[in-house]
């Protein structure tokens, strides 16, 4: 994971390659954030990480979640199951 942070700015960024941080691992700990997920290679999204994905953005507290690129939907639909139900 990376973390950018604009001083100009009141906004941090982490980018993260396949995996939702977890709670601890967010240094803005868990206020309530936003969430951008980028799908830059979409033969490499199994639905095994997608919905992985979906379970760790359930985990981190957000307001927004953009999701963007080839297989978007099906990581959007998945994130909604996951907070209707328990995986």
């Amino acid at each position: 994971m990376e973390l950018v942070r604009d001083f100009n700015a009141p906004t941090i960024h982490l980018i993260s390659d396949n995996e939702v941080p977890s709670l601890d691992q967010l240094p803005w700990s868990d206020e309530q954030c936003d969430a951008f997920v980028a799908i830059l290679e979409s033969a490499h999204l199994t639905h095994e990480l997608a919905r992985d994905i979906a379970s760790g953005l359930v985990g981190v507290r957000t307001d927004w979640i953009e999701t963007m690129g080839n297989s978007a939907e099906l990581l959007h639909d998945l994130y909604r199951c996951s907070k209707c139900r328990n995986w």
